[in-house]
C-alpha cells in the first residue's frame, strides 16, 4: 500500500488513468529490444519467468502497466476538490529532458547545458518517488516551515493587522490537516534544489557503457548513492540498459561528460548496487536468473526502508 492510499480512498477519487511514478520515456530505455516491455522483478518471489502477474517472476509487462504510483498523486485544493495538476507539472519538467536522455543513449555527446538538464532530471526522479514520501511524511512541520509562520501571522496581530494576521493561520492550520500535508510533500517535490544541484555540476561526470553481451537494470529507486548521502557519495543513474551516468568520477585524468565502456566484473558491481537500493520492484530487458538470485542474496536488514 502506498504512503497516502488509506487518506485518498476518503476522497472518493474518480477514475482516472494510472499514473507512472517513474516516466514511462525512462523506463523505455530497459524495455526488451524492439519492444515496449520489460521484466519486472518483485521481492519475495521465487524465480519463475512469464507473463502473469503474481504467478510469474519475473513477468513481462507493457509500458502502461509498470512503476504505477498508487496515489496517482493526487491532492485537494483549499476548497476540497480532488485534482491530478501536479502529475502535469510533474511531466512539464521531466519532458524537458527528453532530448538530452535521448542523446545519451545515442552515446551522443552532451554539453554543459545538457548536463544542467540530466542533473534536473537526477533530482526530479528522486523527488517523485512514493519513497520519498514515505520518508518525508509527518516530518514536515518539523522542517521549520509552519512555525515560522505562526510567528509572522504574530506580529501581525500586534501590529493591528488582523486580517492578514488571520489568513496567515489559515494556512499553518491547512498545513496542519491530512490534506494540507499533502499539498506541502507535492508542492516540494516540484521545488528546485540549488545546492544540491551545485554539488552535482561541480563534479566530474562520465556515462558508463555496458559490454556488448551485458546489460544494465533500473529500479523503483533508481538514483543510487550511499549512506554518507551525496556530499560524500558519487551519484549512479541508470539512464537505459545500455548506459550508466556516474556523477562523481574520482580520476582527476578523466575529462568531463565523456563515455567509457565497463567491463563485466566492473557490470556485475554496478548492477548489485542498483539492486542493494531497490525496494519492490527492478526492471530488465532480459529474464535472467541472476538478476533474481543476486537481489534476493541481499541481508533484508541491508535494503532501504
Amino acid at each position: 500500500m502506498g504512503p497516502f492510499q488509506g487518506r485518498l480512498r476518503s476522497f472518493d477519487m474518480p477514475t482516472k488513468p494510472d499514473l507512472h511514478e517513474l516516466p514511462r520515456l525512462y523506463l523505455r530505455g530497459f524495455c526488451a529490444q524492439g519492444s515496449s516491455r520489460l521484466w519486472v522483478y518483485r521481492l519475495g518471489m521465487a524465480f519463475h519467468p512469464g507473463h502473469k502477474p503474481y504467478v510469474h517472476n519475473p513477468v513481462l509487462r507493457g509500458l502502461r502497466q509498470v512503476a504505477l504510483r498508487r496515489d496517482r498523486y493526487a491532492a485537494r485544493d483549499r476548497a476540497g476538490n480532488l485534482h491530478y495538476e501536479y502529475e502535469k507539472r510533474l511531466q512539464q519538467q521531466e519532458h524537458l529532458a527528453d532530448e538530452v536522455l535521448g542523446r545519451v543513449r545515442d552515446l551522443r555527446p552532451i554539453d554543459d547545458a545538457g548536463k544542467v538538464t540530466l542533473a534536473r532530471y537526477a533530482l526530479l526522479t528522486l523527488r517523485r518517488l512514493t519513497s520519498r514520501d514515505t520518508a518525508l511524511r509527518g516530518t514536515m512541520p518539523s522542517t521549520g516551515i509552519l512555525s515560522p509562520q505562526a510567528e509572522v501571522a504574530r506580529e501581525l496581530a500586534l501590529r493591528g493587522r488582523f486580517s492578514e494576521s488571520k489568513a496567515v493561520l489559515n494556512t499553518v492550520a491547512w498545513y496542519a490537516t491530512a490534506m494540507g500535508e499533502v499539498e506541502l510533500l507535492r508542492e516540494s517535490m516540484l521545488q528546485s534544489l540549488p545546492r544540491v544541484e551545485a554539488l552535482l555540476l561541480g563534479r566530474r561526470w562520465q556515462f558508463l557503457i555496458r559490454p556488448y553481451d551485458g546489460f544494465f537494470v533500473t529500479c523503483d529507486r533508481p538514483v543510487v548513492f550511499d549512506s554518507r548521502g551525496l556530499r560524500y557519495s558519487s551519484l549512479l543513474f541508470p539512464l537505459s540498459s545500455r548506459v550508466m551516468l556516474e556523477a562523481g568520477v574520482s580520476d582527476p585524468t578523466v575529462r568531463d561528460l565523456s563515455y567509457r565502456e565497463v567491463d563485466a566484473a566492473e557490470l556485475e558491481r554496478l548492477n548489485f548496487l542498483v539492486l542493494y537500493h531497490a525496494q519492490r520492484e527492478v526492471y530488465s530487458p532480459s529474464p535472467e536468473e541472476w538478476v533474481h538470485q543476486r537481489w534476493t542474496e541481499i541481508p533484508p536488514e541491508h535494503r532501504p526502508i
